[in-house]
Protein backbone atom coordinates (compact mmCIF):
# COMPACT_ATOMS: atom_id res chain seq x y z
CA UNK A 1 0.00 0.00 0.00
CA UNK A 2 1.04 3.30 -0.56
CA UNK A 3 2.38 5.43 2.37
CA UNK A 4 2.03 8.65 1.03
CA UNK A 5 0.46 11.14 4.02
CA UNK A 6 -1.45 13.35 1.33
CA UNK A 7 -2.49 9.75 -0.88
CA UNK A 8 -3.55 8.45 2.33
CA UNK A 9 -5.64 11.98 2.95
CA UNK A 10 -6.73 12.20 -0.25
CA UNK A 11 -8.41 8.63 -0.45
CA UNK A 12 -9.91 9.38 2.80
CA UNK A 13 -11.74 12.25 1.27
CA UNK A 14 -12.42 11.11 -2.26
CA UNK A 15 -13.57 7.72 -0.79
CA UNK A 16 -16.18 9.59 1.61
CA UNK A 17 -17.01 11.95 -1.27
CA UNK A 18 -17.99 8.81 -3.68
CA UNK A 19 -19.64 7.16 -0.83
CA UNK A 20 -21.62 9.75 -0.52
CA UNK A 21 -22.92 10.48 -4.40
CA UNK A 22 -23.39 6.94 -4.53
CA UNK A 23 -26.01 6.89 -1.23
CA UNK A 24 -27.89 9.92 -2.56
CA UNK A 25 -27.52 8.38 -6.46
CA UNK A 26 -29.65 5.53 -5.25
CA UNK A 27 -31.81 7.53 -3.02
CA UNK A 28 -32.76 8.76 -6.37
CA UNK A 29 -32.98 5.85 -8.08
CA UNK A 30 -35.37 4.56 -5.62
CA UNK A 31 -37.42 7.45 -6.61
CA UNK A 32 -37.07 8.04 -10.04
CA UNK A 33 -35.98 4.44 -11.43
CA UNK A 34 -35.82 4.91 -14.82
CA UNK A 35 -33.34 7.99 -14.54
CA UNK A 36 -30.78 6.64 -17.32
CA UNK A 37 -28.52 9.63 -16.63
CA UNK A 38 -28.25 9.25 -12.95
CA UNK A 39 -27.86 5.67 -13.09
CA UNK A 40 -24.84 6.41 -15.48
CA UNK A 41 -23.37 9.32 -12.99
CA UNK A 42 -23.79 6.12 -10.07
CA UNK A 43 -21.97 3.78 -12.34
CA UNK A 44 -19.24 6.57 -12.70
CA UNK A 45 -18.91 7.29 -9.06
CA UNK A 46 -18.52 3.44 -8.41
CA UNK A 47 -16.00 3.15 -11.13
CA UNK A 48 -14.13 6.01 -9.77
CA UNK A 49 -14.04 4.14 -6.49
CA UNK A 50 -12.72 1.14 -7.64
CA UNK A 51 -10.19 2.92 -9.38
CA UNK A 52 -8.79 4.70 -6.53
CA UNK A 53 -8.66 1.69 -4.26
CA UNK A 54 -6.78 -0.18 -6.57
CA UNK A 55 -4.31 2.10 -7.13
CA UNK A 56 -3.89 2.23 -3.42
CA UNK A 57 -4.23 -1.48 -3.45
CA UNK A 58 -7.31 -1.69 -0.83
CA UNK A 59 -8.54 -4.84 -2.34
CA UNK A 60 -11.29 -5.66 -0.41
CA UNK A 61 -12.75 -1.89 -1.13
CA UNK A 62 -11.67 -2.74 -5.15
CA UNK A 63 -13.57 -5.87 -4.72
CA UNK A 64 -16.54 -4.75 -3.18
CA UNK A 65 -16.80 -2.15 -5.36
CA UNK A 66 -16.92 -3.76 -8.28
CA UNK A 67 -20.01 -6.01 -7.37
CA UNK A 68 -21.84 -3.32 -6.41
CA UNK A 69 -20.59 -1.17 -10.12
CA UNK A 70 -21.59 -4.73 -11.69
CA UNK A 71 -25.12 -5.31 -10.09
CA UNK A 72 -25.74 -1.41 -11.30
CA UNK A 73 -24.48 -2.25 -15.07
CA UNK A 74 -27.06 -5.41 -14.68
CA UNK A 75 -29.75 -2.37 -14.12
CA UNK A 76 -28.63 -0.96 -17.27
CA UNK A 77 -27.93 -3.63 -19.71
CA UNK A 78 -30.87 -4.99 -18.49
CA UNK A 79 -33.35 -2.01 -18.83
CA UNK A 80 -34.56 -3.10 -15.56
CA UNK A 81 -35.16 -0.80 -12.36
CA UNK A 82 -33.94 -0.46 -8.66
CA UNK A 83 -36.05 -2.78 -6.59
CA UNK A 84 -36.75 -2.58 -2.66
CA UNK A 85 -34.85 -6.17 -1.83
CA UNK A 86 -31.92 -4.63 -4.35
CA UNK A 87 -31.33 -1.47 -3.05
CA UNK A 88 -31.17 -2.66 0.56
CA UNK A 89 -28.11 -4.96 -0.60
CA UNK A 90 -26.78 -1.96 -1.89
CA UNK A 91 -26.96 -0.34 0.64
CA UNK A 92 -25.34 -3.11 3.02
CA UNK A 93 -22.71 -2.90 0.16
CA UNK A 94 -22.00 1.08 1.15
CA UNK A 95 -22.03 0.42 4.28
CA UNK A 96 -19.19 -2.36 4.05
CA UNK A 97 -17.31 -0.77 1.83
CA UNK A 98 -17.48 2.31 3.97
CA UNK A 99 -16.07 0.73 7.00
CA UNK A 100 -13.31 -0.95 5.01
CA UNK A 101 -12.18 2.48 3.92
CA UNK A 102 -11.92 3.33 6.83
CA UNK A 103 -10.16 0.52 8.17
CA UNK A 104 -7.62 0.95 5.35
CA UNK A 105 -7.31 4.97 6.35
CA UNK A 106 -6.17 3.16 9.67
CA UNK A 107 -4.19 0.75 8.33
CA UNK A 108 -2.17 2.95 6.16
CA UNK A 109 -1.32 5.04 8.97
CA UNK A 110 -0.28 2.16 11.23
CA UNK A 111 2.61 1.69 8.90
Amino acid sequence: MIEDEELRSLYKIAGEEHLQNLEAGLLHLEKDPHDLQRLQEVLREAHTLKGDSRMLGVNDVEALTHQIEHILGQLKEDDTVLQNGMSDRLYQGLDAIRQLVKEAIMALKTR
